[in-house]
C-alpha cells in the first residue's frame, strides 16, 4: 500500500508545515511509502519531489488496489472519486468550510450550493473523513444530517520548533506580539486598540511582525501610543527564535463558523515559545483548551477584564514553562502516537 498526497489548491508554506509532516507520520504508523502527487502546480516541495499528472489513465499507472488518496481539495476529490470504484481509498480531510468561505466572499448564493453539494459528496463518500477540531466533527455531522466516524488531528507543529526546557525565560509581563497577515479578518487593527487600553496600565511594547508593512505603519499611525509600537518583518526560519522574546501573543477572530471550527497553527507556535496567547472565544477547540489548561488568557471584548487577567498571573516563569509542556503534545512526533486513534486505511 501506497498513500499518496494531492498538495493542489494548497500553499507551498502549508504543504512544509502541515502535509509533509503528516504524510511522515501516516508512514511510520503504517509502516508504508507515501508520495506526492499533484496536475503540475508543484515540481518539488522542501526537498520532497512530486510527480506531475493531468489525466485518469496516467495516475492510473501509479496505482494498484489498497492504495491511499490522501486529499484536501473538494475539487480534486470530484476528480478522482472515479478511483473509487477501483479500490483505491480516498481520505478527504476537511480544513475549512469551503461553501461558507465562498458566501462570505462572493455573496453567491449558487456557489454556495454547489460547493456545499460538492462538499456533501466528499463527506458522504470517503473512506475516511478528517477534521481539524471537534467543533467542526460536531457541525459536520449536523450540517449533512449523517453521523459517521471522524477524525480530529489538529493543525500540529514539529517537535523541532519547540522551544528548549533549558531556555532562559524572562520574568516580564509587558512584551505583546502579534505575527502573521494583515488581513480584516484578522483583526489587527482591533489588537492595537486593546494594547492602547492595556498600556496605559502597564508599561508595554506591541510588536506586529508581518510581511505587509506599508499596511502595518498605516495603522501604527492611528494608535494612541504609536511610539510603543514597531513593525517590521522576519524570515520563516526565524520565528521561533524571535517569538522566545514575547510573553503574550494576540489571536482574535469574530465568533463565525468558520472560526468556531479553525484549528490556527499560530496558537500551538505561541505556546511551542513561551508565549502566552491571548484568544477570542469560539476559536476552535483551541479557547476551551486555554479554559481547561489555564495556558492564555481569553479575550471578551473587554480590555479591563484583560487587564485583571494579567494582573491574576502570579509567576510568568511557571505560567512560560508550562506552555512549552503543553506544546510537546501536540507535536506531530507525538499526537499520532499518544493518542489512540483508530485509523483503518
Amino acid at each position: 500500500m501506497n498513500i499518496y498526497i494531492i498538495p493542489n489548491g494548497l500553499k507551498s508554506e502549508i504543504v512544509k508545515s502541515q502535509v509533509i509532516d503528516r504524510a511522515k507520520s501516516f508512514s511510520a504508523i503504517y509502516d508504508t511509502k507515501y508520495k506526492f502527487v499533484s496536475r503540475g502546480r508543484f515540481d518539488s516541495i522542501n526537498g520532497e519531489t512530486i510527480s506531475k499528472i493531468s489525466d485518469y489513465k496516467t495516475f492510473n499507472s501509479f496505482l494498484v488496489k489498497g492504495d491511499v488518496l490522501y486529499i484536501r481539495s473538494f475539487m480534486d476529490y470530484i476528480f478522482l472519486q472515479p478511483f473509487r470504484f477501483l479500490g483505491i481509498k480516498m481520505v478527504y480531510d476537511f480544513r475549512g468550510f469551503v461553501a461558507y468561505e465562498s458566501y462570505l466572499k462572493h455573496k453567491s448564493i449558487i456557489k454556495f450550493l454547489v460547493v456545499y453539494f460538492l462538499e456533501g459528496i466528499c463527506y458522504l463518500t470517503a473512506t475516511n473523513i478528517f477534521t481539524v477540531s471537534n467543533q467542526f466533527s460536531k457541525t459536520l455531522k449536523k450540517k449533512y444530517l449523517v453521523k459517521r466516524k471522524i477524525h480530529v488531528i489538529p493543525s500540529l507543529i514539529s517537535q523541532k520548533l519547540v522551544t528548549s526546557n533549558n531556555i532562559s525565560i524572562a520574568e516580564s509581563k509587558n512584551k505583546f506580539v502579534y505575527i502573521g497577515g494583515l488581513s480584516k479578518w484578522q483583526k489587527v487593527d482591533e489588537i492595537i486598540k486593546i494594547f492602547d487600553e492595556i498600556s496605559k496600565s502597564y508599561d508595554s511594547t506591541l510588536d506586529i511582525i508581518t510581511k505587509d508593512l506599508n499596511t502595518a505603519n498605516k495603522l501604527i499611525n492611528s494608535a494612541k501610543n504609536k511610539d510603543k509600537i514597531r513593525c517590521f518583518s522576519i524570515d520563516q526560519n526565524d520565528v521561533m527564535k524571535t517569538l522566545i522574546n514575547y510573553d503574550f501573543g494576540f489571536l482574535l477572530r469574530d465568533n463565525i463558523l468558520l472560526n468556531n471550527v479553525a484549528s490556527p497553527v499560530k496558537f500551538l507556535e505561541y505556546c511551542a515559545a513561551g508565549v502566552l496567547p491571548v484568544i477570542s472565544e469560539n476559536v476552535g477547540d483551541f479557547s476551551k483548551l486555554v479554559i481547561k489548561e489555564d495556558i492564555g488568557l481569553i479575550y471578551k471584548n473587554s480590555t479591563d477584564d484583560m487587564v485583571n487577567q494579567i494582573e491574576m498571573i502570579q509567576n510568568m516563569r511557571l505560567k512560560k514553562q508550562k506552555l512549552i509542556n503543553f506544546s510537546q503534545k501536540y507535536t506531530w512526533e507525538k499526537y499520532l502516537l499518544e493518542n489512540d486513534f483508530d485509523i483503518k486505511i
